[in-house]
C-alpha cells in the first residue's frame, strides 16, 4: 500500500517512482534500504526496472543481486 502511494502514474499505463525533490548524494543511501524497497516493489509488480546510477555505490551490488536480467 505505501508503494502504491508514491508511484505516480504514467500515460502509457505503468507507474513509476519519481526521483527525490532534492539532491541526495548517492552515499547518503543505505543498501539495506534499497534491498526493502526492491522487494517491495517486486511483489506488487510482475516487472520492476531500475535505472542505476553510472557510478559504483554503496548499494549497487545489493540492487544488482536481486536483479534476474542485467541491460547494459
Amino acid at each position: 500500500m505505501l508503494m502504491k502511494s508514491v508511484v505516480s502514474r504514467h500515460s502509457a499505463g505503468f507507474d513509476v517512482l519519481p526521483a527525490p525533490k532534492s539532491i541526495v548524494p548517492l552515499d547518503r543511501v543505505e543498501p539495506i534500504a534499497v534491498e526493502a524497497l526492491l522487494e517491495v516493489a517486486r511483489s506488487e509488480y510482475d516487472l520492476v526496472l531500475l535505472d542505476m546510477p553510472p557510478v559504483w555505490t554503496s548499494w549497487s551490488e545489493v540492487a544488482l543481486a536481486n536483479s534476474d536480467l542485467l541491460v547494459l
